[in-house]
């Protein structure tokens, strides 16, 4: 009876791992096509039109985003040139993986470049990112006190995740990567959000 349920464990285990295996393929289907990698960097890149709207309204608009969506925007923006239309900043998104370890207080972060190239009518929105940091706090267990670590390593180790062969990490890398990319889609998707409310702004206005 014993040999039976372990065997019954063992396969709920297996079924459990492969559910979640085909979880992190399903994600990582929604993201594919809306990256591209450049060694070892991955960026996502949308070009947003927002019509008859001059370059130093965009200009505005994009600052405007940063300040909202970043606690201290000053700290954020690196470089600022109006007349040139270029704005770049670093940011920092920051994530758990407890799909994988539940419970798991690790944090993960990634840092990454905000970069737009702006024109009359539109903008050039590219943000890429190479690393994820990450930050495991003290705790005690079993009488042991475990101090506080810190650490980081390439976001290319967590893609291509075929090359993984243990499954907890197959796993873990695939949440990893894909909340890394699709916290850049989400930023680039915010920024368009802000930008377009310029025009239905605007239009708001004249109607009134």
């Amino acid at each position: 009876m014993k040999k039976i349920f372990v065997l019954l464990s063992l396969v709920a285990l297996s079924m459990s791992l492969c559910a979640q295996d085909e979880k992190v393929d399903g994600l990582l289907a929604t993201i594919s096509g809306k990256w591209s990698q450049e060694g070892s960097d991955f960026l996502v890149q949308n070009i947003i039109e927002v019509k008859d709207k001059t370059k130093d309204e965009i200009y505005n608009g994009i600052l405007e985003f940063l300040t909202k969506s970043y606690r201290d925007a000053n700290s954020v923006i690196q470089t600022k040139d109006k007349e040139s239309g270029l704005i770049i900043g670093k940011g920092l998104s920051t994530f758990y993986v407890q799909e994988v370890f539940k419970g798991s207080a690790v944090k993960q972060s990634v840092p990454h470049i905000f970069k737009a190239e702006i024109k009359d009518g539109k903008v050039r929105l590219t943000l890429s990112s190479s690393t994820v940091e990450w930050h495991s706090p003290a705790y005690s267990t079993g009488g042991m006190y475990i101090a506080a670590q810190d650490g980081e390593y390439p976001l290319t180790n967590c893609y291509p995740i075929i090359l993984k062969k243990n499954k907890t990490d197959n796993r873990r890398s695939g949440y990893v990567f894909y909340k890394s990319i699709n916290s850049l889609i989400d930023l680039s998707e915010s920024c368009k959000t802000e930008l377009l409310k310029i025009q239905s702004i605007e239009k708001s206005n004249d109607n009134w």
